[in-house]
């Protein structure tokens, strides 16, 4: 099945190369660009990494991946006085469903007004000056299937406001995304599926199609994280996108990537200096600030500013999060990182017919263990042992969403990071 789904991810990005010879003919163009300073910063390379309430706009089906609720707010300062204000909301709704929620504004002020015949409308000596501007309202479902597997839809609803032409539309993003090993992630969305309508004329929104892949190593220092896209749009060339995450301490990233449009990055347009992102994070209990700088030629520089936050958990299967005093007994089956802070391996408790496979702290450990999960109000007891052993380990944790498995030869240790 993995097969046939990365073959038929290929014949989409294939099949939408027969469009690229269309630039500048489709409708709310700053869907070219996407949301969020983390992925931004990262060259615009997510779809393969798709972690986190940023996956709302690069990859629906990358929700699959959350352990908790997570909101973004983000600014975004282009040039020319263009600005978006996007806020994003991911909810882990069941062990196998989650939603999102996204809604960006953006605006161009101090437009002069000229007319046809290039003089200034307002009966002055300067043109007087007009705004303009779009929203975007989507909302997305992912479904997990297997261990490691998400598909997902967002839809969404346009709007876009030229000065006396208003425009109504919508447009709709399928994707899939499959972590194959602990390591390596893939995943392919055909985005912007839809149009608007400018009174008695439509206009494609700005499809496109991205297939990227991403590799993770969150035991090197404290988390690094590479990925690499190739988008495919109908209104122009083909776009190779690449860029990593580096955590060098546990409360600071480092980012750094390099993206081959959708700017003209040829000597003739904006250079290729257009063509480099980089950015930082920070850190901190459940809150993350991030920030990416880009440059645009002689049209200056791009900044985004975002805040991410999480809260609460993603509900367990077989388990009744608003009763207490319920046992039920799981088997841990594989480590994932938290997608804010990564860096913290957390081991997640899953269904009992799924098969071990191993967990990492500050080791690789390839004993299976089994975890008895008892539920007193607001608390989780936890008792771990190593099997065929019997040899248990017992604490009392607050939701635990982020819990370290250590192996110290014959103990295991439970630390909590929540």
């Amino acid at each position: 099945m993995k097969k046939n789904l990365i073959i038929f991810s290929v014949i989409v990005a294939v099949s939408f190369a027969q469009f690229g010879d269309g630039t500048g003919t489709t409708a709310h163009s700053v869907m070219k660009t996407g949301f969020g300073p983390r992925p931004a910063g990262m060259g615009s390379a997510y779809a393969g990494l798709a972690t986190g309430v940023d996956a709302l706009w690069w990859n629906p089906a990358g929700l699959y991946q959350l352990t908790a609720s997570e909101v973004l707010v983000t600014h975004q300062e282009w040039i020319s006085d263009i600005r978006d204000e996007y806020l994003a909301f991911a909810w882990p709704m069941s062990a196998k469903n989650s939603l999102g929620l996204g809604l960006n504004f953006s605006s161009i002020t101090g437009i002069e007004h000229i007319d046809e015949n290039n003089l200034p409308v307002g009966g002055g000596q300067e043109p007087e000056t007009i705004n303009v501007y779009d929203a975007m309202l989507a909302l997305a479902y992912t479904r997990q299937i297997g261990e490691s597997f998400g598909i997902g839809i967002s839809l969404k609803g346009l709007y876009e406001n030229l000065y006396q032409v208003t425009g109504f539309g919508g447009s709709a993003d399928i994707g899939i995304h499959s972590r194959l090993t602990p390591s390596f992630s893939w995943g392919v969305v055909a985005q912007n599926l839809g149009g608007v309508t400018y009174g008695d004329s439509t206009y494609l929104a700005p499809i496109q199609a991205r297939l990227g892949a991403s590799l993770r190593y969150p035991a090197l220092l404290f988390g690094a994280y590479f990925a690499a896209d190739v988008c495919v749009p109908a209104d122009n060339n083909i776009s190779v996108h690449a860029g990593a995450e580096v955590w060098p301490f546990e409360m600071l990233a480092l980012r750094a990537g390099y993206q081959t449009g959708p700017q003209d990055i040829t000597p003739d347009g904006l250079g290729v200096p257009a063509g480099l992102t980089g950015g930082l994070g920070f850190a901190f209990d459940r809150f993350r600030i991030d920030y990416t700088i880009a440059p645009y030629g002689k049209l200056g520089l791009a900044h985004r500013f975002g805040l991410a936050a999480t809260f609460g958990e993603r509900p367990w299967k077989g388990s009744n999060n608003d009763k207490g005093d319920e046992t039920e007994a799981f088997t841990a089956t594989e480590r994932t990182e938290t997608d804010l802070v990564p860096g913290h391996e957390t081991a997640i408790v899953h269904e009992p017919d799924s098969l071990p496979t191993f967990v990492q702290a500050s080791g690789s450990v390839e004993k299976p263990y089994r975890a008895s999960v008892s539920r007193f109000g607001a608390n989780f007891s936890i008792e771990v042992s190593p099997t065929p052993q019997h040899e248990t380990t017992e604490c009392l944790v607050s939701q635990p969403y982020g819990l370290i498995i250590e192996n110290k030869g014959d103990e295991w240790d439970i630390i909590n990071i929540d």
